[in-house]
């Protein structure tokens, strides 16, 4: 009878070490999953906008519309600038950039206060932008929609 208890307790102790070894396993896996994802999205660089896109920032919303429906490539370079922007900033900078938590967003990046003020500001000026004329296009889609 004891030797009976002694080899269901030892199976019992083989199969919680072997499935402890699975769980270990998956959990490296998943954390270097991670690791490397992560390592990816800080390796992106995302490149300063054009001197097209820097002129589009600096002109009012109503013309910045204008602009960015009479030229497709500036709308795609808009488009593209802000994707790479949201691939490569962490959910972190995005609230130091949304909360102008400077400080913060420059540790993170790595840059100075003041360098991370100015990428703040061009990463809202590209959003803001990018967000309108998105809103202009399903606006004029749905009106187009009501017209047929």
């Amino acid at each position: 009878q004891t030797r009976a208890n002694a080899k269901n307790h030892t199976d019992m102790l083989y199969n919680a070490v072997v499935n402890f070894g699975h769980a270990v396993k998956n959990a490296h896996a998943e954390i270097t999953q991670e690791y490397t994802t992560e390592q990816n999205r800080r390796a992106t660089t995302v490149e300063m906008p054009s001197k097209n896109l820097q002129d589009l920032f600096a002109l009012p919303k109503e013309l910045q519309q204008e602009a960015l429906a009479k030229n497709p490539e500036l709308q795609q370079e808009l488009t593209n600038l802000v994707k790479n922007i949201n691939f490569r900033l962490s959910i972190t900078e995005h609230k130091a950039i949304k909360d102008n938590e400077y400080e913060t967003l420059g540790h993170s990046l790595g840059v100075s206060e003041n360098k991370a003020k100015q990428i703040a500001q061009t990463v809202k000026q590209a959003k803001e932008a990018h967000q309108q004329s998105y809103t202009r296009t399903i606006n004029r889609s749905n009106a187009l929609a009501m017209a047929n």
